[in-house]
């Protein structure tokens, strides 16, 4: 989530009025699987 805040991906988004949802997913190169994820709403401006 980092990630997407940083560089702003959602911003462009923020003053259309609808709902924002920030969502990371980290895959294991070694199990080849979904390691991780994380969710986050964020408000529009």
């Amino acid at each position: 989530l980092d990630q997407l805040k940083s560089r702003g991906y959602a911003d462009k988004y923020r003053n259309t009025g609808r709902k924002i949802i920030l969502a990371g997913v980290n895959f294991s190169s070694e199990k080849r699987e979904v390691d991780e994820f994380s969710v986050e709403a964020v408000q529009s401006a």
